[in-house]
């Protein structure tokens, strides 16, 4: 008798057939020409695939129903690559985000590269802002002589793509920043009108996206995104150009010693560092962040632990007791870089790792540690910045890890040595002139490339899980089960106005419902779940992870 798969495969299985199911309904809408309705559910479709990993980084099947989208919003009916248009090198660069956000690596990615790129004029266009531009993404834009503005697709996706696209005729080229499950950029520039070229920021590389199917050129910002934008997503290689992240590199304003005493922390204190989003740093299987570096903690007594993004709660506050407030997570910072200048190591957060934070460290010369745990090179939850990875000290198991950050604490000429050499590296790679000669040869080989042509087949391969499929899905355990495209629908209030919409969302509580009685995953009521209770069966079996 075979033995049972393990956990992650079920999920993928689970998260394909879900993904499937939601595809073949907005393929239905589109046969039934409710093109509105389709592009709706298409953005719900990829936002699942985008939280729930189906084993699939990308759709054919969803890109062709942007494709006819597209040609829908410009009435068009040949079946020929519509001209480009503007001038190459480009003058006039429109980048398009689904959001800004005041803390978020891609809107800070875009910032420092309208700052840099300063001989042409930048404008910014969002589809889906809630909150206002990031002042400093304004300042720079209008620095350029460029403006801010947004299309908003509330009520109609096809109506806000239409905008972009009629938007984007006064560019030489399209910069897209924009979130995994964004069909508004997707459906303006898949229709044959003429358009500007379009560069996409491989800024999500570890998920599934939308986009393929206009991306003339993609930015990959990683070795391991490079590698599943060619393996996983069916990009060319000629379309694919790596680009180091256009960093601030800051230098020291005071002694490592002034800044533990402006933090109040004792000056023989060793200080470690690490600085991520919390989700970065939850895992369900062990060894986790905390297993790896409290033990270190407790047993180097003049050591304490900074951690910006994790809340005092929980395992974290668990920690904070356990060490006596020498573990410290200081939740959300908007600007971290006072605790940056007291550190004496970085250490880089897993399972899932922060590039543009340990970078931004490194730069100070500060040592970085990660953890890879026996994960292959390629892995993207793990930090491989181009230029610079083989400056990172980097540990495959716990105890290399806890042996390589021992030595760290207890030898001051190591730390100094590690992180002269990474600092050297980071400011030879990150340096201004050398990331804008770099950028000049993306706009050259942006002139070099056609339009990019659709698939010649539109069908998803088959679900094949490999080991970057089941680590990535393991990142998001709490995010799993037969309920996840019912709890997806709803994040999207605005695609249930319809009554269309209404009865789809009932008809997937009843098929979770059906699903969970053969369901092999694990069981638990969620909390805080973003389904009403009247939805609730009597049995806790209805809702699961």
């Amino acid at each position: 008798m075979k033995g049972r798969q393990p956990v992650e495969d079920e999920m993928l299985k689970a998260h394909r057939a879900s993904f499937d199911r939601l595809v073949s309904v907005v393929q239905l809408r589109l046969d039934r020409r409710q093109f509105d309705d389709a592009a709706a559910l298409a953005r719900v479709a990829a936002n699942f695939a985008w939280m729930h990993h189906p084993g699939c980084f990308t759709s054919p099947e969803l890109e062709a129903v942007i494709r006819a989208l597209g040609a829908v919003i410009s009435g068009d009916t040949t079946s020929e690559n519509g001209m480009l248009l503007g001038s190459l090198p480009p003058q006039r660069i429109l980048h398009v985000f689904t959001e800004a956000l005041e803390v978020g690596g891609h809107t800070r990615l875009a910032t420092r590269w309208i700052q840099l790129d300063s001989n042409r004029v930048h404008c910014v266009v969002t589809t889906r802002q809630r909150g206002d531009i990031p002042a400093e993404l304004r300042t720079a834009v209008e620095a350029s002589g460029g403006s801010v503005s947004a299309v908003r697709d509330d009520r109609s996706p096809l109506a806000a793509a239409s905008s972009l696209a009629v938007l984007a005729e006064d560019y030489d080229a399209v910069v897209l920043n924009v979130h995994p499950f964004d069909v508004v950029p997707s459906i303006a520039f898949a229709s044959r009108r003429p358009r500007p070229k379009v560069l996409f920021v491989n800024h999500a590389d570890h998920v599934f996206w939308l986009g393929t199917s206009v991306a003339d050129l993609v930015i990959c910002l990683r070795q391991s995104g490079h590698m599943i934008a060619r393996t996983r997503r069916g990009i060319e290689e000629s379309r694919l150009v790596d680009l180091p992240l256009p960093l601030v590199l800051r230098q020291r304003t005071m002694n490592i010693t002034d800044a533990k005493q402006a933090l109040l922390i004792a000056p023989d204190h060793v200080v470690l560092l690490s600085v991520a989003s919390e989700y970065k740093f939850e895992t369900r299987k062990p060894p986790g962040f905390l297993d790896l570096v409290v033990p270190v903690v407790e047993q180097k007594m003049s050591t304490t632990l900074l951690a910006v993004g994790p809340t005092n709660s929980g395992p974290w506050n668990k920690a904070n007791k356990l060490t006596a407030g020498r573990v410290r997570p200081l939740g959300v910072l908007r600007d971290p870089a006072p605790y940056r200048e007291a550190a004496d190591i970085y250490l880089d957060s897993t399972p899932l790792a922060s590039v543009t934070s340990l970078l931004e460290s490194a730069a100070l010369a500060t040592p970085c540690l990660a953890y890879i745990g026996g994960r292959e090179p390629g892995s993207p939850s793990i930090s491989d910045p181009p230029l610079v990875v083989d400056s990172i000290l980097r540990a495959q198991d716990p105890a290399e890890y806890q042996r390589l950050l021992l030595r760290l604490i207890s030898e001051p000429e190591f730390r100094a040595e590690v992180g002269a050499g990474l600092a050297s590296q980071v400011r030879e790679a990150h340096s201004p002139d050398r990331w804008i000669a770099r950028l000049e040869k993306v706009y050259e080989q942006l002139g070099s490339v056609d339009r990019v042509e659709p698939p010649a087949e539109v069908t998803t391969p088959p679900l094949m899980a490999t080991d970057v499929d089941r680590e990535i899905v393991s990142l998001a355990w709490d995010r799993h089960g037969p309920l996840a495209v019912a709890r997806t629908l709803g994040s999207f209030p605005g695609e249930l106005r319809s009554l269309r919409g209404r009865a789809l969302f009932g008809g997937t509580l009843l098929l979770g419902r059906a699903l969970l009685a053969r369901s092999p995953l694990p069981v638990r009521r969620l909390k805080n779940s973003s389904i009403p209770p009247r939805w609730w069966p009597v049995s806790d079996r209805f809702l699961v992870r």
